[in-house]
């Protein structure tokens, strides 16, 4: 005997696949039973794990995905990358207000924007963790650095 009284027998594993089968087919008793209610988002843990989580599969293709959940891989890819940056910096997450990152030079916070772009990251998202304005002066500082340094 297992855990929670089970057995772990060849033929309970057999019993299991065929059980599993019906209920993958009977949508009725998936709702009878609360799978929908049994996990949300594409990973439960903390944001720690999910961010390795995110880091192990960066290569893999997100087709195939609901938008939500390639919506949390792709946004937990920039979360690693930012605290990362962070790291670099000296700063902690929770000490990253526009005063903390005012002390970082804007150069330094424009190849840091310019990778995050590079992995998806909006511009939006960008400006705000980065403290670098508005969205659209962001996107027209990217350009300018792109093409200066290229």
């Amino acid at each position: 005997m297992t855990a929670r009284g089970l057995s772990d027998t060849i033929s309970d594993w057999e019993n299991d696949l065929s059980r599993f089968k019906i209920i993958a087919a009977d949508e009725a008793e998936q709702k009878r039973l609360g799978f929908k209610k049994m996990s949300k988002g594409w990973a439960i843990g903390t944001s720690g794990w999910r961010s390795a989580l995110a880091k192990d599969y960066a290569q893999v293709v997100l087709t195939g995905m609901s938008h939500e959940e390639a919506a949390q891989i792709r946004t937990a890819k920039w979360e690693r990358i930012w605290l990362e940056t962070l790291s670099t910096w000296n700063l902690t997450k929770k000490a990253t207000g526009k005063d903390a990152l005012t002390k970082v030079n804007v150069q330094q916070r424009l190849k840091v924007a310019i990778d995050l772009r590079a992995s998806g990251a909006p511009y939006r998202w960008i400006a705000e963790h980065l403290a670098l304005g508005k969205p659209e002066a962001l996107r027209i500082r990217l350009y300018r650095a792109r093409n200066v340094t290229m």
